[in-house]
């Protein structure tokens, strides 16, 4: 996970008076709790505040994100899975081979490892009988191939 693509947005209710609308400031952070922009109305000490809960909340903001970001790559894996599972069924070769090569991909991400490894294993092993009996598909169409163009030159003597 890097973590430059990823930032907290820090905001505060500012009310002086319950019979206006309320005033909303806010500010972004990096994750290890540096400035990356605010507003204009946004005082420094409310700056200084948002920094020190990031700060003293780091390890359970970076805990939460990592929980996030794996949740959506198992879910992405297994929603992977299943439509190549179903492509396969269906005998749809050419959207089967691009989305094995979607599969494949996925597994090969830094974010994999975070994966149940007994999950990844098995979708590795998957993927490897499904690559070797697609190549033997491929050498019995090829097959099939040369014996019609053998009946089409039988026919045309």
């Amino acid at each position: 996970m890097k973590e430059k693509e990823f930032f907290l947005d820090a905001f505060a209710r500012k009310t002086l008076d319950l019979e206006y609308p309320a005033h909303y400031q806010h500010a972004y952070f990096t994750l290890d709790g540096q400035v990356l922009d605010f507003n204009q109305h946004m005082t420094t000490q409310l700056v200084t505040l948002f920094r020190q809960v990031i700060l003293e909340n780091q390890t359970t903001f970076m805990e939460e994100l990592i929980m996030a970001t794996q949740n959506t790559l198992e879910k992405k894996v297994r929603a992977v899975s299943l439509e190549l599972g179903e492509l396969m069924k269906a005998h749809d070769d050419k959207e089967a081979w691009k989305k094995a090569g979607e599969l494949h991909g996925l597994l090969k991400k830094e974010e994999a490892k975070q994966l149940p490894e007994i999950l990844v294993e098995s979708l590795h092993a998957e993927l490897r009988g499904y690559y070797y009996v697609n190549s033997e598909l491929n050498k019995l169409h090829k097959q099939l191939y040369a014996k019609g163009n053998k009946l089409i030159e039988l026919a045309n003597q």
